[in-house]
């Protein structure tokens, strides 16, 4: 059956509501766009910057705003999007995944949307609302985080043509990946702290023996 989106790009609140046939799309009409990823990734980044500079101080009041490092929240959502598709592309080569690093980014991005959307309106919400109404942003936090999983699964699916279990046995093992990637970076920069740090203390007592 023709999908009643014609020959029109996709946008990720298009897949929110129809997450079936639109992410079908995606992978069978190639409707996406990796810019618009792109915009929804930034967007990411802008909910976790409002949440951490513009929430009510009831709800925010632990955070010292003057300590605000950019780079730390675009590594929490352009960083890890983009490091999750890499991963999940190597990982899929293995499992037979039929999805390409451009697919694997717009249904990785689009399935983000509920989430960030769900961050803007607990910022909102939290200059209004009380101490003892936090539950009302917790439900919040959880309808767009369980929003979010749904899309996600149903993305990767589509992109890989994968079944339920293929996806599930897929994601665990980008998560793996990632975990191992991120080891080693971190031991890499480790090792580089370290090998700086011989090399700046062996040209001071060079120094010091040549003077």
């Amino acid at each position: 059956m023709r999908s009643r989106t014609g020959n029109r790009a996709l946008g990720p609140f298009y897949t929110m509501v129809h997450p079936i046939e639109g992410f079908s799309d995606l992978y069978d009409r190639k409707a996406g766009r990796v810019s618009i990823g792109v915009g929804v990734a930034l967007l990411g980044f802008l909910q976790l910057l409002a949440t951490r500079q513009l929430s009510g101080f009831l709800f925010n009041s632990g955070t010292r705003l003057n300590d605000l490092n950019i780079l730390y929240l675009l590594a929490q959502s352009v960083g890890f999007y983009l490091l999750f598709t890499l991963v999940n592309w190597a990982v899929c080569t293995l499992f037979d995944g039929k999805g390409h690093l451009g697919g694997i980014w717009i249904g990785v991005t689009y399935s983000m949307m509920p989430m960030i959307l769900s961050g803007f309106l607990q910022v909102l919400l939290s200059r209004f609302l009380k101490q003892d109404e936090a539950l009302f942003l917790q439900i919040i936090s959880w309808i767009g985080l369980a929003w979010t999983a749904f899309l996600f699964v149903k993305a990767l699916e589509a992109v890989h043509q994968y079944t339920l279990p293929q996806t599930f046995l897929s994601t665990a093992a980008t998560f793996v990946g990632i975990a191992i990637v991120l080891f080693l970076v971190i031991l890499l920069l480790s090792l580089s702290q370290q090998m700086l740090g011989f090399l700046v203390t062996l040209a001071k007592e060079v120094m010091l023996r040549t003077s």
